[in-house]
């Protein structure tokens, strides 16, 4: 029977050499190109694995091409992580639960001031509160201070942020969008996002918070500190700085690693200032936001701080970060793998991402 075996050939329409000419073609199949330019994952740094000893399998393979029987550095499909794809999983498993009556753990955190409790359990300060509004129409615009943050309590992208401070009674100089507004022009404009569900009805109204000294001069308000945070492990930070506008295409951009190491291009390429100095309390930013992790229990989020004139401040937390589309190749696959490694441990600590509501 073995013999037998030994000596099957293959159908009469396809020879031996054509079997093994689609053998390989099929094994081709399996993977795909590295682009040029993009580091092996291999030699990227992946702050968890490092800290925690895990060996981290090199995803490249090198394999023949062919017709011009050249090797290229290849990586098969399947078997790489996507922080992408990982955004994508986590927004579909946050509809999918409802169906469960549950939610994700990390939605408890989503509104502004259900952040605020979360960073003062931390031990972590927060903007000064001066009120809380049902609706806008609530403000008391003459108990104000002459520097103040009108936002809502749910939405994004900064729609219906206002950073203000008084010119003069009634008008004030919005910081974000670089212009006069009148106290009224507020209240309509918000009550129109409002009616078009674009933003919440309740509103609160908090300080505005000054720059750090070193960089007093130079902004007025300070810069948004966007640190990728994978439960207490900071791999990302994006720094942005808005010039007093509302205009993204006017906004600048740097991305530093958790070691403060300059990433370079990895998004925004069009937008990247690199004479941007960093942070100057760099450690107390990265104490602060791996304090917000650990409580936060979340295998992602993107935790915003800001760097004042009285220290590191929290800002918000966002579960689902956008747009996805830019980031650079090498650091989609490493922050994959940072929420993959982020996920097996707060799984072996018995800490849940999805929780019943």
């Amino acid at each position: 029977e073995r013999r037998r075996a030994a000596t099957v050939r293959p159908p009469h329409h396809l020879s031996a050499k054509r079997v093994d000419h689609m053998s390989r073609w099929a094994s081709r199949l399996q993977y795909t190109p590295v682009q040029r330019g993009v580091a092996p994952l291999s030699r990227l740094t992946n702050s968890q694995a490092e800290r925690f000893g895990i060996p981290v399998t090199p995803l490249e393979v090198r394999v023949r091409t062919r017709p011009w029987r050249r090797v290229v550095v290849a990586m098969k499909r399947g078997t790489y992580p996507s922080f992408a794809y990982k955004i994508h999983e986590s927004t579909r498993r946050m509809q999918t639960a409802k169906t469960f009556d549950a939610r994700l753990a990390i939605m408890a955190h989503d509104r502004k001031d259900a952040g605020y409790k979360l960073a003062e359990r931390a031990g972590v300060p927060v903007p000064i509160v001066h009120a809380r509004l049902n609706k806008i129409d609530d403000i008391d615009w003459a108990a104000m201070p002459d520097r103040i943050v009108v936002k809502p309590l749910r939405g994004s992208a900064s729609r219906g942020v206002y950073l203000l401070e008084r010119r003069s009674p009634g008008h004030w100089f919005d910081h974000l969008n670089g212009a006069a507004v009148t106290e009224t022009q507020v209240v309509e404009e918000l009550q129109a996002l409002v009616s078009e569900n674009k933003v919440g009805r309740p509103m609160i109204v908090e300080e505005l918070l000054a720059p750090h000294p070193d960089v007093a001069g130079v902004v007025a308000v300070p810069d948004d500190l966007k640190v990728f945070t994978f439960y207490d492990q900071p791999a990302v930070i994006m720094q942005r700085r808005c010039f007093g506008t509302h205009d993204m295409s006017q906004y600048r951009f740097r991305f530093w690693d958790a070691g403060w190491n300059d990433l370079g291009p990895v998004k925004y390429a069009d937008r990247l200032d690199t004479g941007m100095a960093p942070p100057t309390l760099r450690d107390e930013v990265i104490d602060t936001v791996s304090r917000l992790g650990r409580e936060l229990g979340a295998s992602f989020a993107r935790i915003d701080v800001y760097e004042t004139a009285r220290g590191v401040v929290f800002g918000e937390i966002t579960p689902h970060p956008g747009p996805l589309a830019g980031w650079r190749e090498d650091l989609d696959r490493l922050l994959g793998y940072e929420w993959e490694i982020a996920e097996t441990r707060l799984a072996a600590e018995g800490r849940p991402i999805i929780i019943p509501r």
